[in-house]
């Protein structure tokens, strides 16, 4: 069982109740967050080695490993990102694969190789198992509560070689064993900086010298595999003792909506854009994704799909029936809601509920969002022919097909079971792509993949898929995804 760590006994514990007590948890904008890895090669980031500086034939201490980013461990050196960033969180899903060891992420990075020979000044948070969550000065610092009894005597403290550096964590028992995958949380604003481990809030520290910087990844002699680093833009840091909702699984609902003709759509789009969608982004809801079929409808059958993602079951099944007090989304829908008896706009209305898995647990914006670009997303559903199948097919992904996925340049949005719908026992899930050339060789690539081949032979895993239905969809110029 985790336990605080008694530096100055109720001190601290109490320090950190007042903050969560005052502080107001961050709404960041939902369509912001942005992977810093996108899974396939190290676009984004550049290596600085210094073993290379002699031999330029060194191997790289970085590479991409089944759709992970991996650390080598040697030779020493870093990862580190071509942008700066500011006012964040990052979350980070890492393991030690093989044996424990060191690692670390460093924020506010600027100067290279400021501290022997290799560290760039920068403000580490530790990764080194059974002490996950240190702070390491590296020629910036920070103040933390308790500090004498966290780092020592005071004429000692210091960012350079012989000075106390170190800044010990809060928590014992806050990583999971080895092998297994850690949910490390950063924020930083301004100049504080919070750390979660698993949920549990492990440091906090204000008055840090840098505010803003590259972020850099450690090869510090262990191998280490990451999954997920993804950053948000924050305007204020999440107050909650616990940051468990951070990586928590989100639940969905895909809402399809079939139109009588193309005039219904364009009513139905100024509803979505200018009512429905600023409703629920008030509620705290999203990303939000609105798509068009890709492919010309046949006559009456145009569709427009709706995908809501939110932090439990709860927000999403009530968002509808918290639009009555909204006033703002009365006004704005009006035109809507007040729709002729005689001259509907809708045919039908159909919808899903689902519980995102636990390898994919939270909707993700894809990098061409980001840049602006286009992009086509496809919808697949696989329906199972027994509720025990169904759970099989989740294992399937939540086990190993996700890594082949991006190592074959698959890149999901969404992955759910369907808790509620018309295809039940069925998951369902949404990929995107640059392009239907890039979306069939990227299938083509996974199908020939030697760890699908091995995979799919697995004998719980066979027959566990009755039927497949899939569809190409494009976002609507308002959509957040």
């Amino acid at each position: 069982m985790n336990r605080f760590r008694v530096f100055g006994g109720l001190c601290v514990l109490g320090l950190l109740v007042a903050s969560s007590i005052h502080a107001v948890a961050e709404e960041a904008a939902p369509d912001a967050s942005r992977s810093l890895f996108n899974g396939k090669n190290l676009d984004g980031w550049h290596m600085d080695i210094p073993a290379k500086d002699k031999d330029p034939n060194v191997r790289d201490s970085f590479i991409v490993r089944d759709g992970m980013l991996v650390s080598l461990g040697k030779p020493g050196g870093h990862l580190i990102t071509d942008e700066e960033f500011q006012n964040y969180r990052l979350e980070a899903q890492y393991r030690f694969a093989n044996k424990p060891g060191n690692c670390g992420i460093l924020v506010h990075a600027s100067t290279p190789r400021s501290l022997a020979g290799m560290f760039p000044a920068s403000l580490e948070v530790q990764m080194m198992h059974k002490n996950a969550g240190d702070f390491w000065c590296i020629i910036e610092d920070i103040e933390v509560p308790n500090m004498v009894e966290r780092r020592g005597p005071k004429d000692q403290w210091g960012g350079t070689s012989g000075k106390k550096r170190r800044i010990l964590n809060l928590t014992d028992d806050s990583e999971k064993p080895l092998g297994e995958w850690n949910t490390m949380v950063i924020e930083c604003l301004n100049d504080q900086i919070k750390v979660w481990v698993n949920g549990d809030l492990v440091n906090y520290g204000s008055k840090c010298t840098a505010t803003k910087g590259q972020i850099a990844v450690q090869a510090e002699g262990s191998e280490v595999e990451f999954r997920k680093l993804m950053l948000t833009p924050i305007t204020k840091l999440s107050g909650d003792m616990s940051m468990k909702s951070t990586s928590a699984k989100q639940v969905l609902e895909l809402r399809t909506y079939t139109l009588l003709d193309s005039e219904a759509e364009q009513q139905l789009d100024q509803y979505l854009e200018q009512a429905l969608l600023p409703a629920l982004v008030r509620q705290g809801l999203g990303p939000i994704g609105v798509f068009d079929q890709a492919n010309e409808p046949s006559e009456g059958a145009i569709e427009v799909m709706l995908l809501i993602a939110g932090p439990s079951a709860e927000a999403v099944t009530s968002a509808t029936g918290k639009l009555a007090d909204d006033a703002e989304y009365q006004k704005a829908a009006q035109p809507y809601s007040g729709t002729s008896f005689k001259e509907p706009l809708l045919q039908r209305i159909r919808s899903e509920l689902l519980m995102s898995f636990d390898v994919w647990p939270q909707v993700t914006v894809p990098q061409q969002t980001q840049r602006a670009v286009d992009r086509l997303f496809e919808l697949r559903s696989y329906e199972s022919s027994t509720e025990q199948s169904g759970h099989v097919k989740v294992d399937m992904f939540n086990s190993g097909e996700v890594p082949i996925f991006l190592d074959s340049g698959i890149m999901p949005v969404f992955m759910g079971q369907v808790l509620i719908g018309e295809k039940m026992p069925n998951l369902t899930y949404m990929t995107v792509y640059d392009d239907t050339e890039s979306r069939d060789k990227a299938w083509k690539t996974f199908i020939a993949h030697p760890d699908w081949q091995v995979l799919k032979e697995v004998e719980k895993y066979k027959d566990t898929v009755s039927r497949i239905h899939k569809s190409d969809w494009k976002p609507k110029s308002y959509s957040q995804l």
